[in-house]
């Protein structure tokens, strides 16, 4: 048998025989109370009072001493009952001994050892107290006829006995095994609802989206602990209280006010660290509603904007392979023309092919900057060390304005982003800035400084330019929105969703003079 197996018997014994131990004791107190109170007439043990006394007192001291080993020494469970079982049946055959003839009262105590075996015992143990307490009723019965005058009838009415807790025991056993049947399928469905339970909750745990009930006072139900997490709970509070105004007075006046204003709906709630979460509220509805619940579903709104840059990512990726296919062949075709056309025209009207020359490159530029955000749309961070990265990086891709830059980099300075991303986009704000920046002071330093200042790493990427104005700065980093009469309008737009995607921010500094792009990155544990 399994530990399991065991375990619910043993739960099952301890139940069922808590009581019967209970009635043993409250059944010798009586006989023993009755016993005191008629002692001149006497229904049981009239033979022998002094003795039945005895017996009287013993049974209870021993029914006493049986009920608190049950209830404090819990071992050993069938045995025990076995045991007590055996003495109830000697007790009452000594009280059958003792009294003055056949007595009623004493056989309907013997059935209901019957009925106790059967409900205590298995079937063989059961059998067995049956079998004796015909006997000891049988032999009671046979002693009497052979000294009353009514010896005719013994055949019968042993016959009847004998009928009658052979009934009772059937009887019994045919409820028992019911039950234990019912029993069993309720356990096996207990034990599969908990189970179904603990793997949604494992499930549940693995999700980087946070869940929490609140019931209509505001006592937590349930919490997973990224919610514990994005809410900035305190576990230890959690242990001590599950009422959410105990615990964060603010985030519950604010869930309150919420439900208040619509039965559900989301909103936007500040930590107090900053970070900005989006919550989503809406009722439980069950078959059985005993109070009325309300599941929280808590995420973060950087985690969300990732998503939708992702989503974002991939869409353009899509778009880039329809460009590539719709619109480079007929360039091709239009630039080849072009070439023709061009070795036939005037020098006067060459102009015009190189006008269109200029826009069919402008328009192939898009393409490969579209098709290389398309290779691009799959992110894999690495840990990077930034000093011999950068410097790396700048002589392979940067070497024709090398000598324009000014790299100051703190030690051990390391950024998790995808080096191919990264690559990407400090091409594009490093070559943005030597644009601008010699537009407005020729000739002048582009600044990359790498550092970090708490847990967040930093590269900014500062010019000498004329910056960039108000109405400008409101679309800096919408799709196709340049300040450049060249420019495609992708490039920081494909920077700031390559940063997004790595976990980072892309963000706009104003400086006195110039401009300044800064990466801020997570930085990454030792």
């Amino acid at each position: 048998m399994s530990t399991t197996q065991n375990s619910h018997q043993d739960e099952t014994l301890k139940r069922l025989g808590a009581p019967y131990t209970g009635y043993r004791l409250f059944l010798a107190l009586g006989l023993l109370a009755i016993l005191l109170v008629s002692l001149n007439d006497l229904l049981i043990g009239g033979r022998h009072p002094q003795a039945y006394l005895a017996l009287s007192i013993t049974y209870v001291l021993i029914c006493a001493v049986n009920f608190l080993t049950f209830r404090y020494k819990p071992i050993h469970l069938q045995r025990q009952l076995f045991i007590y079982l055996i003495i109830d049946f000697i007790h009452l055959s000594c009280i059958l001994y003792l009294s003055t003839g056949p007595n009623i009262a004493i056989v309907l105590l013997f059935m209901m050892l019957v009925l106790a075996a059967v409900m205590l015992l298995p079937a063989n143990l059961a059998m067995i107290i049956t079998l004796l307490s015909v006997i000891a009723v049988v032999y009671q019965q046979f002693f009497y006829s052979i000294f009353g005058p009514d010896n005719v009838a013994f055949i019968g009415t042993s016959s009847l006995i004998t009928l009658v807790f052979i009934g009772t025991y059937g009887i019994a056993r045919i409820g028992i095994s019911r039950l234990n049947f019912a029993e069993s399928v309720a356990t096996t469905q207990r034990s599969a609802i908990f189970q179904l339970q603990q793997i949604n909750q494992n499930i549940i745990e693995q999700l980087d989206t946070g869940f929490m009930v609140l019931d209509q006072q505001g006592i937590i139900i349930s919490i997973n602990l990224s919610a514990e997490r994005l809410l900035q709970l305190s576990t230890e509070m959690l242990l001590r209280t599950k009422d959410l105004k105990h615990i964060d007075q603010e985030l519950f006046d604010e869930l309150r006010a919420q439900k208040s204003r619509a039965f559900k709906g989301s909103f936007t709630y500040k930590t107090e660290n900053g970070e900005l979460l989006n919550i989503h509220y809406r009722p439980i509805v069950t078959h059985q509603q005993t109070q009325q619940l309300t599941l929280f579903t808590i995420e973060s709104m950087d985690k969300i904007n990732q998503q939708v840059q992702r989503l974002k990512l991939a869409s353009l990726g899509q778009l880039s392979a329809s460009i590539a296919h719709e619109i480079r062949n007929p360039l091709s075709a239009i630039s080849q023309a072009n070439e023709l056309l061009e070795e036939d025209l005037d020098e006067d009207l060459k102009s015009l092919t190189a006008m269109i020359d200029k826009q069919c490159k402008r328009i192939n530029r898009t393409i490969e900057d579209t098709l290389n955000m398309s290779r691009q749309n799959q992110t894999v961070p690495e840990q990077i060390e930034l000093y011999p990265w950068l410097r790396s990086f700048i002589r392979e891709d940067l070497m024709d304005v090398q000598k324009h830059l000014r790299l100051t980099i703190e030690d051990k300075t390391q950024l998790h982003f995808d080096p191919h991303q990264l690559r990407l986009v400090l091409i594009n704000l490093i070559r943005n800035a030597v644009r601008h920046g010699h537009q407005h002071v020729p000739n002048s330093r582009i600044d990359i400084k790498a550092y970090h200042v708490g847990d967040a790493t930093f590269i900014d990427i500062i010019d000498q330019g004329a910056g960039v104005n108000n109405a400008q700065l409101q679309n800096l980093f919408e799709p196709f929105h340049s300040t450049s009469v060249n420019g495609t309008g992708l490039g920081l737009y494909l920077s700031k969703t390559f940063c997004e995607a790595n976990h980072a921010h892309l963000n706009y500094v104003p400086q006195t003079q110039g401009a300044c792009f800064r990466i801020e990155c997570a930085r990454m544990e030792d």
